[in-house]
């Protein structure tokens, strides 16, 4: 029976120090592994730092972008009202120009018919008289 208690307890003793060797092995193993955790915290951190970064590094360039195109669009605005006022300004020149040679215009056709009534009617005049000396001549031939 001793013989029994003795092997008992030492096999006892053996599994207990597998035990604890095992504990042991585990914390180390734990232990490692949390430092490997750790580590990946802190590249998991700082891909989100340099994320972040980007974010706002492409969040000011797309800004930028937006300014350069408002600015862009202001500036070409600018230019259209400056064309804008610029034909406005030469259309009214041609308008002007167009009326002032109407003008002209109707003023010289109302010369040339001036002119023409005034030839027609020394012309009918003139025929009115060669018509009465025709009728003068006729009347003393007559005679």
């Amino acid at each position: 029976m001793e013989q029994i208690i003795a092997f008992t307890l030492g096999a006892g003793l053996v599994v207990f120090i597998i035990i604890i060797m095992s504990t042991f092995r585990v914390n180390k193993t734990i232990g490692s592994q949390g430092a490997k955790i750790e580590e990946l915290y802190d590249i998991v951190e700082n891909f989100e730092d340099v994320l972040e970064e980007l974010t706002n590094t492409l969040d000011q360039r797309i800004d930028d972008v937006e300014e350069s195109i408002d600015d862009q669009i202001e500036s070409l605005e600018k230019i259209i009202d400056g064309t804008e006022e610029l034909l406005d300004d030469r259309i009214d020149a041609l308008e002007r120009s167009i009326d002032d040679l109407d003008r002209r215009i109707d003023s010289r056709a109302d010369r040339i018919m001036n002119d023409f009534n005034s030839k027609f009617a020394d012309s009918s005049t003139f025929a009115d008289k060669l018509h009465e000396m025709v009728e003068s001549v006729k009347s003393k031939i007559k005679k």
